[in-house]
């Protein structure tokens, strides 16, 4: 049962990054499994109501109007959002920036430390942030 399964958080990080995840990272995902089912419900409902096919669109809507400086880092080889669409809402966004991570799946934290390091870093050190 998925709301039981310590290892679907595995199958899902693996699978979102197309890469394996060592497992004394996979650990850190796993303990809030391993102390009670209410993780595993969680992200049941959560991928229930997921229409990934809308996610683009539904940033672009959420984030109209807004007026701060963003910085959108992009696995662009992301198994469930795809690529499509990001260059176009980003550039619907005004004051932003996109890093695209060519390699990166859905999860490019786990794999592109560095390169995410090396993006924020001069974000947060803007002055109008």
């Amino acid at each position: 049962m998925l709301t039981q399964d310590p290892l679907a958080i595995d199958r899902l990080l693996e699978d979102g990054s197309g890469f394996t995840i060592p497992d004394e990272d996979l650990d850190v995902y796993r303990r809030p499994w391993l102390r009670t089912s209410s993780a595993g419900r969680s992200l049941m409902y959560a991928l229930r109501g997921l229409r990934l096919t809308d996610a683009i669109g539904e940033m672009t809507t959420g984030f109209a109007g807004w007026s701060q400086p963003v910085l959108v880092i992009w696995g662009m080889n992301d198994p469930w959002l795809g690529s499509d669409g990001v260059r176009e809402f980003v550039a619907a966004l005004g004051d932003a920036a996109l890093v695209e991570l060519p390699e990166a799946g859905h999860f490019p934290q786990e794999h592109w430390t560095q390169e995410i390091n090396e993006s924020l870093l001069p974000f947060f050190r803007r002055s109008d942030i």
